[in-house]
């Protein structure tokens, strides 16, 4: 395997990159092939696409959609990407197959003689309409000739005339508010989850029926014992192993306040997403939130899927909450560590045990 078609030597978020990796002879040089842009919340990666959608797909890539134009894109298609990017090549004897240079000759050629020789012009409704005259070249390069002398003519008068400074009136100096910076870190971890004793665990349990309920909120679980515990409990876990239940991760997402004053109430409007469903219409929004976050200190939530179904989710750009001894609310921009693009995605595998016994349909 060569340098540009192993997934560990791709960086998706460079399109040098992944344009390198579609030169390879796992893709045919042809004019529906492209490195499609995919912009993030928080950054920007690149993807193979087939405009005719005739990729060759093997193994996981034959379990997802695969990207094309004018359809919304699934969270999991372009969470996988370094997954799913090198299963996919094209057919040898693609029915679809445009060659790349000879497709551009044509199309330029066809828009210069559309633009030169072309009388008619098709509006934003589809309708064919008749050019004006100003539309074409000799109109073109009459009104250009026109606004020059126009320039020309103001920017003399411009040098004749002189100038006068007004004063500008002096304005009050206003008090700035105190700057925010907070931080989410979010990493991947497998249960259980170990509670300290006289501590709790701050749990977001991702339940699709629970979240359109409740639409913000966590779920605690307290130690209020002397000796250490741990959560799920060791029940729990042995009849995941038994059942060889895969769900048995959590994202750990330790939030912290690099403010100089304590803020209250921090809430992170989330989008989640289930069984492969992707788009704005299929995102249900729940809001998790923070009671007080002390400058200098942070906080730990774990987001735990409860129930049979995979799911993905995003973290916010921005968060809203609180200044202590303020009465207006502020939003600020939710800072991310930035080890890679998925770094504000989130992604969780069906489970089998109702870690909570919450019901899920």
């Amino acid at each position: 395997m060569t340098e540009h078609t192993n997934p560990q030597n791709i960086n998706f978020a460079d399109r040098n990159a992944v344009e390198k990796f579609l030169e390879t002879d796992k893709f045919r040089p042809c004019a529906n092939l492209e490195c499609s842009r995919v912009p993030l919340q928080h950054d920007t990666a690149y993807m193979p696409m087939c405009l005719e959608g005739r990729f060759n797909r093997a193994g996981f890539a034959g379990m997802i959609e695969m990207p094309q134009p004018q359809r919304p894109l699934s969270s999991i298609t372009y969470t996988t990407i370094p997954i799913w990017a090198p299963l996919v090549s094209c057919p040898r004897d693609c029915k679809g197959y445009q060659n790349r240079t000879i497709s551009k000759v044509r199309g330029a050629a066809a828009l210069a003689i559309r633009w030169l020789f072309g009388t008619n012009r098709v509006n934003e409704s589809g309708t064919v309409e008749k050019k004006r005259w100003w539309e074409r070249p000799v109109g073109i390069m009459a009104l250009t000739v026109i606004a020059g002398l126009i320039l020309w003519g103001i920017t003399r008068y411009l040098e004749k005339t002189s100038t006068t400074v007004t004063e500008q009136p002096k304005t009050q100096p206003t008090v700035s508010q105190p700057p925010l910076a907070i931080l989410a870190k979010c990493d991947m971890v497998g249960l259980p989850i170990v509670i300290p004793p006289h501590t709790s665990l701050s749990i977001v349990p991702v339940n699709e029926k629970r979240m359109k309920a409740t639409k913000w909120g966590s779920y605690d679980v307290p130690n209020d014992g002397d000796k250490v515990d741990q959560w799920p409990s060791k029940l729990q876990m042995k009849e995941s192993e038994k059942e060889k239940n895969m769900g048995v991760f959590a994202s750990k997402c330790e939030i912290s306040n690099h403010s100089q004053v304590n803020v209250m109430d921090v809430q992170l409007p989330m989008n989640f997403w289930f069984d492969f469903k992707g788009g704005d219409a299929n995102a249900v929004k729940f809001t998790p939130i923070i009671s007080a976050l002390d400058a200098g200190h942070s906080a730990v939530l774990y987001f735990v899927n409860t129930c049979p179904n995979n799911a993905t989710a995003v973290l916010p750009d921005q968060v809203n909450l609180l200044v202590a001894g303020d009465s207006q609310r502020r939003t600020t921009n939710l800072e991310l560590p930035h080890r890679s693009v998925i770094d504000p995605i989130m992604l969780w595998f069906p489970t089998k045990v109702r870690w909570i016994g919450d019901q899920c349909e």
